[in-house]
């Protein structure tokens, strides 16, 4: 079994602990609201492909969002957008997006996040800078599945699905 450096566990860890805070509601909703967020599913398609040796890529996503529980009741469902850059491997990577969620009520939100991976699993936590919810953490976790997993020793990953839980919680 092959090690992780430290520096990729604290990456990990760390954004997986701020994923799990970033999805949770402040104190003051915690007893009556529960988790606050949504299931998510998408396509995610990496440049130039991911294989066992790191380097710096871009990738972009397009995820349906749904059902949701947020702390406005009319958002149940939407899609979340975005682009990103980073150093990746197919062990481990981390880097920066942005995103856009378009909710079914309308309106919009927008904001950035950091994230790392490890393996097929990743997380990460931002903030939603622009319209419904701004100011709120934003929080994402979930695995991919590559569309060709023998692609990581080859030509590499371009496509992957993904699967995850966005959270949104007060600023």
């Amino acid at each position: 079994m092959r090690r992780m450096s430290a520096f990729a566990a604290t990456v990990i860890v760390g954004a997986a602990c701020a994923t799990v805070g970033a999805a949770r509601p402040g104190a003051a909703h915690a007893e009556s609201r529960g988790f606050e967020g949504c299931y998510g599913f998408g396509r995610v398609a990496m440049s130039p492909g991911i294989t066992t040796s790191p380097r710096d890529g871009t990738f972009r996503f397009t995820q349906n969002l749904g059902p949701c529980r947020l702390s406005d009741p009319g958002v149940l469902s939407g899609t979340l957008t975005g682009t990103g850059q980073g150093r990746f491997s197919c062990e481990a990577g981390q880097g920066t997006a942005t995103f856009l969620a378009r909710w079914e009520n309308g309106k919009t939100s927008a904001g950035t996040f950091s994230f790392g991976t490890l393996g097929n699993h990743f997380a990460g936590h931002g903030m939603v800078t622009q319209g419904e919810f701004a100011g709120d953490h934003f929080g994402i976790g979930g695995e991919l599945d590559p569309t060709h997993p023998s692609s990581c020793t080859s030509d590499g990953v371009t496509e992957a699905t993904s699967y995850e839980g966005v959270g949104v919680s007060p600023g």
